[in-house]
């Protein structure tokens, strides 16, 4: 399957994306709403829940905005290449558990909607949540090194 053929059958698939199909597919967090799918042995996300969908992706635009320095950016103007796109989302997620629960975020998050729905509930309207531990998780998330085979 190539490239432009794999994109089609994905757009048909996949109408509900999950905004942390990169989270879920690294095994840094689950979610009550994936549903993981394969095209070609490609694994995919897609989001079960139309108001956990507009959940997460309010989260996620409300970190874009105001988290861009902590990924070492001036600005955001394209797509996250996908290192600084995992580090937005699960040091993201560590900051908003630490915010809510006053606890850090220790193995992989248990329940993404959970935490995302916790957080509209405490924080409302999303841009009063507080950065103070987001920001600082955001910018100590590190990425997983891959063993390079000789």
């Amino acid at each position: 399957m190539d490239e432009h053929e794999f994109k089609a059958t994905l757009e048909t698939v996949n109408q509900h994306n999950c905004v942390f199909a990169k989270t879920i597919l690294s095994r840094q967090g689950q979610c009550e709403h994936a549903e993981k799918f394969l095209i070609a042995e490609r694994e995919g996300i897609n989001c079960c829940s139309g108001a956990g969908e507009q959940r997460c992706q309010a989260w996620i635009t409300f970190l874009q905005k105001n988290c861009f320095f902590a990924l070492k950016l001036d600005h955001l103007d394209a797509p996250l290449p996908h290192g600084k796109a995992i580090k937005l989302q699960i040091g993201g997620l560590s900051g908003l558990q630490t915010t809510l629960h006053d606890t850090p975020l220790v193995g992989p998050v248990s329940n993404i909607n959970q935490l995302i729905s916790q957080a509209h509930a405490a924080f409302e309207p999303i841009d009063s949540t507080p950065l103070t531990h987001i920001l600082p998780a955001i910018a100590a998330f590190k990425t997983k090194k891959r063993a390079r085979r000789h």
